[in-house]
């Protein structure tokens, strides 16, 4: 079966629960709508970290447009819950990604939907931080890990140069200098 790129892309359609993305994010406001999108396919695309800086870039800019606050919930509260129930998953029950840190920013974005208070918002900030510092760490491991073996190869190569460097500078005996030589050893025995 062949994947449609246009109306339902593999990174958005291959949740285990059978919710595609879209039917959470077209309900909610623009900027929380894009952050689910980038957590969504955030090991879907092969961009995670841009992924999730880009889902933190729009959380921080929602955090900055909703009253700080805020206690009421939003009115597609009732359509995103419409969205776990037609499929009978409560949404305790729903495992948004395999890594902790952003099931718990979706988690806690979800809680805000419901309950409009800000601080979940900022609760998910602080998971989904916590998610990119540990991925930059990995990266970073990976990178030194790279760099290790072409270091020991740069030492190789730079002894190596170093030993033919030396063996030019001292100078080699003529072959009549040789036979001096030669020639004083087998006088003197």
């Amino acid at each position: 079966m062949n994947e449609d790129k246009i109306n339902h892309p593999k990174h958005y359609t291959q949740h285990p629960s059978g919710i595609e993305c879209i039917q959470i994010t077209e309900l909610l406001p623009f900027n929380l709508g894009n952050v689910i999108k980038y957590l969504w396919r955030a090991d879907e695309k092969g961009f995670a970290l841009e992924d999730l800086k880009k889902a933190q870039w729009y959380l921080r800019r929602e955090m900055l447009r909703v009253h700080p606050h805020r206690a009421e919930s939003h009115p597609y509260k009732f359509a995103v819950w419409g969205v776990f129930k037609e499929r009978n998953i409560h949404l305790s029950d729903f495992v948004f990604s395999e890594q902790r840190n952003i099931d718990e920013a979706f988690h806690n974005i979800m809680i805000f939907v419901w309950e409009g208070l800000v601080g979940y918002l900022q609760e998910a900030e602080i998971w989904l931080t916590k998610e990119i510092v540990e991925r930059e760490k990995e990266q970073t491991n990976k990178i030194k890990s790279k760099e290790k073996p072409r270091k020991k190869l740069k030492k190789k190569l730079k002894k190596k140069r170093l030993q033919k460097v030396q063996k030019r500078k001292t100078p080699q005996k003529s072959l009549h200098q040789r036979k001096k030589v030669k020639n004083k050893l087998t006088l003197s025995q």
